[in-house]
């Protein structure tokens, strides 16, 4: 897990009282919460979680939105997202997995497409 350095957002667990630090944490090739298959797989079922207050949870929302990622974290081993008002664990190494599904086809297509522009340029 990959954390973007930046100023960390501070929020409380809204029942213990617990402080948290959190950064955004790097996310390859996708967005989550774009896909319903791939947001299924991104939240860690009995995983841990994290009650927020509304105030919070705006913040937090607030500031994934201005990094672009979906995901934080405080210490780059347990991962979080924003799940109404409370942070779920995730599992950032879904959002890596996806880059292939969706680019196969191109790569083979370019290849092919390469391999018979060269195969062109050494005819002529």
């Amino acid at each position: 897990m990959q954390l973007l350095i930046t100023i960390p957002l501070k929020i409380k667990n809204r029942v213990s009282g617990t402080r948290y630090d959190l950064l955004p944490v790097h996310m390859n090739n996708a967005i989550p919460s774009s896909n319903s298959e791939l947001w299924l797989r991104f939240l860690v079922k009995g995983g841990k979680s994290i009650p927020l207050s509304r105030d919070d949870a705006d913040r937090v929302q607030q500031y994934m939105r201005q990094h672009g990622f979906e995901a934080l974290s405080e210490d780059g081993q347990t991962a979080f997202t924003l799940a109404g008002e409370r942070l779920v664990e995730c599992d950032t190494s879904v959002c890596s997995d996806r880059l292939p599904d969706l680019y196969d086809d191109l790569f083979e297509t370019a290849s092919e497409t390469d391999g018979a522009f060269a195969a062109s340029q050494m005819a002529h």
